[in-house]
């Protein structure tokens, strides 16, 4: 079976950001020819496998049945992911062989910045810089406006309940009414009538 297009493109990127970072290369050699399953939620049919290579590199392992690790990237990791870059490696959904499941982690916490490195080679560090707050802002913004909906959410029920009528007070007012109602129509308004 060959690799899926996707596959394909995520060697490469995976390739092109680790080739120059020795300790990276270092730290995923020991773990040669064990294979990492990547699967896209919810596009079943995205998924691809990579296995790892003597010199650390990333290789297509598309005939792999059963992988070492599996890394499942899912909408809801990225608000978490931009919660913590730093700590990102701890927001991804990743499971398998432990050893192998710590240095991908390990790993992750630093992309960000070796993504930031290779963008400086490209453009040059201010504008790498500038290009990757920009889009370290962006993924931020749905967890800050998720946090911004609940604070004012959470501001809302505690500053305002008092104001909110309760259904205590509805049945106390419907109860003030039935009394006027009766009040009106009993024997003072009989005898006015009768007048």
């Amino acid at each position: 079976m060959s690799a899926t297009p996707l596959g394909r493109f995520a060697r490469l990127a995976a390739n092109a950001t680790w080739r120059d970072v020795d300790w990276a290369r270092t730290r995923l050699a020991p773990h040669a020819g064990k294979s990492l399953r990547v699967e896209v939620w919810p596009l079943a049919f995205a998924g691809f496998t990579l296995r790892i290579t003597p010199d650390g590199d990333w290789d297509d392992a598309a005939g792999v049945d059963e992988a070492d690790a599996t890394l499942r990237l899912t909408p809801a990791m990225i608000p978490r992911w931009a919660a913590a870059p730093d700590k990102s490696g701890m927001a991804l959904d990743l499971d398998g062989e432990p050893a192998l499941v710590r240095t991908l982690r390990d790993l992750s916490d630093v992309l960000p910045l070796a993504l930031e490195e290779r963008l400086a080679a490209l453009v040059g560090p201010l504008a790498a810089h500038g290009a990757s707050s920009v889009m370290r802002a962006l993924a931020a913004w749905p967890a800050h406006a998720a946090e911004r909906i609940g604070a004012g959410l959470a501001a809302y029920l505690t500053e305002e309940r008092p104001a909110l009528l309760k259904r205590r007070t509805f049945e106390e007012f419907g109860h003030d009414v039935s009394a006027l109602a009766a009040r009106i129509d009993g024997p003072a308004g009989d005898s006015g009538s009768a007048a």
